[in-house]
C-alpha cells in the first residue's frame, strides 16, 4: 500500500509540474481525472463508514495508506481540474490561438511532425525533370504505360 502510495505521488506530482512548465495541459485527458476524483472518494467514504460502523477511528488507523492514497487523489485532482480550466484553459475558436514562435521548442505538437509519404520520388519518371531539348535525357527515361523503351 505505501509503495502505491509512493507511485501516485511520483506519477501526480510529475504531471504537474509538466502541465506547469508547459502552461498548458493539451493532449491530456481530463475525463480520467473524473473517474479517478470519484473513485478516491468512494475509497475514503469506504474507510469513514467503517470507521463509523465500528465507532471507532479503527477503520481510518487501520488502512492510513488507503485513507492517504484517496486523500491524495482527490488533492491532485483538484490541482489538475484548476489547471486545465482555471490556468491554462483550451482557446476557443473566438481566441487567437499562440503562433508557432511562442510554442518553446520543447513541446512537439502533432502539426509539426513532418509526414512522409508513402510514395518514393524517382528523378528518372518525373517528367518535369526531363529537358525536351536532352535526346539523353528522354532514352534513358521509362515510358508512362509501356515500360522502358
Amino acid at each position: 500500500s505505501y509503495f502505491k502510495l509512493c507511485c501516485t505521488f511520483t506519477k501526480y506530482s510529475k504531471q504537474v509540474m509538466l502541465n506547469f512548465n508547459r502552461k498548458s495541459t493539451s493532449g491530456w485527458n481530463i475525463w480520467y481525472n473524473f473517474l479517478e476524483c470519484s473513485g478516491g472518494s468512494l475509497s475514503m467514504l469506504q474507510v469513514v463508514l467503517d470507521s463509523i460502523d465500528t465507532n471507532n477511528l479503527s477503520g481510518i488507523t487501520g488502512n492510513m495508506a488507503k485513507f492517504v492514497l484517496g486523500l491524495a487523489t482527490i488533492g491532485f485532482d483538484a490541482i489538475f481540474f484548476t489547471q486545465h480550466y482555471i490556468f491554462y484553459p483550451e482557446p476557443t475558436p473566438n481566441q487567437e490561438t499562440k503562433s508557432n514562435n511562442d510554442i518553446p521548442s520543447s513541446i512537439h505538437k502533432p502539426s509539426d511532425t513532418l509526414v512522409l509519404s508513402l510514395t518514393s520520388f524517382d528523378r528518372e519518371t518525373d517528367d518535369s525533370l526531363l529537358d525536351p531539348d536532352d535526346d539523353e535525357s528522354l532514352s534513358s527515361a521509362p515510358a508512362r504505360r509501356g515500360g522502358y523503351t
